[in-house]
């Protein structure tokens, strides 16, 4: 039985060994015993008529007592470790990554190895430890040397440690005079790896194509029409929606320059100018009334604009409106509901239907059980917003910060709990129709300020939001208690108090209107025994 021929592999650190040491094995090993050390763990005691592979000539010096004048030494060559190379093809062209590796011979060598495999698209910043200057990017790029690689780096990708090359495995073969049968099977064996690595690309690819075509599907699903061109102006999306709003098909405007499919300068301008703080603004695009939002992915380098068909919008707007009315944001009572004949009941009942025909905000004075809820109701119901919803809250009934995110609404993550995609308000809610906020003398001096807002500004910002979101809702409130003593003690805002009270409507108690009792006492006995 013929005895196998030994290897011995000698590296710098035990990383190094055991990856160059499993390539070895994977190419060599059916042929010949391999035998590994590292400087790191512990190198052997003299070799003898032994062929020795060093894994870079910058070892040569710590190994070179393990050597003696009858060894065989080759310097391996090395390449990069082609199984990690997907990592780097799916970065874009001109990313700046970080090369980190030990020594400047090592960076050096590494990058040239990429730029001459091809993988020349990338912007290479090399730095190793005591590099006096560097330059910094949030990728690093490393053959295993993670412990080197500064904290600040945000991204690191470990293509493995660098690999012995073809060269360097056929000049083992040659040393050990096996250039025969064998060497065929031994390169069969090495281009099956390259298969591998090439069916792997072929499938990241093919996923790749399919995640494109599903996020295609996406964007021409969507309602509004997006846009996206880089920092030069070459548009990179444009979905069916802008195809029929500017009347151009998608394949002709993608790739090409901004300036070449839009022709509105103010709309040019202001899809350029980053410096505005403005992102939303009104166009008339081919008869088309849209509104135009704007915003940057400062990562990417990308303008992003969104146009939403302001005709859509509004269709879209009344079907929420009827969604919201059929779950119960109606008005539920009308004048014919309220149950009187007194003089004072008749009254305050044409008064109320005369208020109905504004919209100016209405404040409802009385005490508890006159029926506050009741005249909101009835003068919603009157008035030209009847086709819109109708939100009532009681003030009093919840904490200041749940009443906050009720009435405003709230973004993502803007406290512990809230939802995923955050909340509508009851203003938002409300849109197009009335809001009516009874107990309104209990919230707190912080509300009183947002409400403020909302009232002169008729627009509002959601909890932890930034946008500003403009309403039309009509605010009717009610109280029991006295508002103008309340301001004198500092407890309610006087200039929330005229904001509320542009109108004012005064309900009667029922002992001042007693001739109703009768008439009360007949419905509800009725409805007792219904």
């Amino acid at each position: 039985m013929e005895l196998q021929k030994q290897i011995v592999l000698l590296a710098g650190t035990k990383e190094t060994r055991i990856a160059l040491s499993h390539q070895l094995q994977s190419i060599l090993g059916d042929y010949f015993h391999i035998r590994s050390y590292s400087s790191e763990e512990m190198l052997p005691s003299q070799l003898q008529n032994e062929i020795v592979i060093l894994s870079s000539y910058l070892i040569r010096r710590e190994v070179a007592h393990c050597l003696s004048e009858s060894c065989k030494v080759i310097t391996a060559r090395r390449t990069v470790n082609y199984e990690y190379m997907d990592q780097l093809l799916q970065l874009p062209e001109g990313t700046d990554v970080m090369y980190v590796n030990d020594f400047p011979q090592t960076v050096e060598q590494s990058v040239q190895t990429l730029v001459h495999l091809g993988i020349d698209h990338l912007n290479y910043l090399p730095y190793y430890p005591g590099i006096p200057h560097y330059q910094y990017s949030e990728i690093a790029v490393t053959p295993g040397e993670m412990h080197l690689v500064p904290r600040e780096v945000k991204r690191i990708i470990n293509i493995g440690v660098r690999l012995i090359d073809i060269t360097t495995i056929t000049e083992i073969l040659s040393e050990l005079g096996v250039l025969d049968d064998r060497a065929t099977g031994i390169s069969e064996r090495f281009t099956k790896k390259i298969i591998q690595l090439s069916k792997k690309l072929a499938l990241a690819n093919q996923k790749a194509l399919q995640l494109n075509e599903h996020l295609d599907k996406v964007l021409n699903g969507v309602n509004d029409g997006i846009l996206s061109f880089d920092h030069s102006g070459k548009i990179t999306v444009f979905n069916e929606e802008l195809e029929n709003i500017f009347s151009t098909a998608s394949k002709q405007a993608v790739g090409k320059h901004i300036k070449q499919i839009i022709k509105d300068k103010e709309l040019l301008d202001f899809l350029s100018d980053t410096e505005n703080e403005q992102s939303d603004q009104f166009f008339t695009i081919n008869d088309t009334n849209v509104m135009v939002h704007r915003f940057t992915l400062p990562a990417e380098n990308t303008m992003i604009a969104t146009f939403k068909n302001t005709s859509t919008t509004i269709s879209m707007e009344k079907a929420a409106r009827y969604e919201l009315k059929r779950k119960g944001y109606i008005g539920k009572y009308f004048f014919s509901d309220i149950i009187g004949d007194s003089e004072q009941i008749i009254l305050t009942k044409n008064i109320a239907k005369k208020l109905a025909a504004t919209d100016l905000s209405l404040l409802i004075q009385g005490e508890s059980g006159t029926g506050k809820e009741l005249f909101a109701s009835s003068i919603h119901n009157e008035s030209s917003r009847r086709n819109g919803p109708f939100l009532a809250v009681n003030c009093s009934a919840l904490s200041e910060d749940l009443l906050e995110s009720e009435l405003f609404g709230y973004e993502e993550g803007a406290f512990t709990g809230a939802k995923k995609g955050g909340k509508q308000g009851l203003f938002e809610q409300a849109e197009g129709g009335t809001i009516f906020l009874d107990e309104i003398g209990d919230i707190s001096v912080k509300l009183q300020t947002r409400l403020l807002r909302v009232l002169q500004e008729k627009e509002l910002r959601r909890v932890g939001g930034t946008r500003v979101l403009p309403i039309d809702v009509r605010v009717i409130s009610a109280t029991n208690k006295d508002l103008a003593t309340d301001i004198k003690n500092g407890l309610f805002r006087e200039d929330l108090y005229h904001r509320l009270n542009v109108l004012y409507l005064k309900i009667p108690a029922l002992r001042e209107r007693k001739g109703d009792i009768p008439l009360l006492l007949n419905h509800f006995f009725r409805y007792a025994f219904y």
